[in-house]
């Protein structure tokens, strides 16, 4: 891990790098994504929450 990730993890400052940028770039796409899905998308709503947190609990 390196040390601008750690600084992430633990709230400082840190320089992005390309990995970071990557990883922010992905959570406000499925963000996004998620944000233009209806109420009636339930399956689509769940597959976004389980991309963008990568576990969860039981979503009903």
């Amino acid at each position: 891990m390196s040390k601008q990730y750690q600084n992430l993890l633990a709230g400082r400052l840190y320089k992005p790098e390309d990995k970071i940028q990557s990883m922010k770039n992905k959570g406000r796409y499925l963000s996004r994504l998620f944000n233009q899905t209806t109420e009636e998308e339930n399956a689509e709503r769940k597959n976004l929450i389980k991309q963008l947190f990568g576990s969860t609990g039981n979503i009903k």
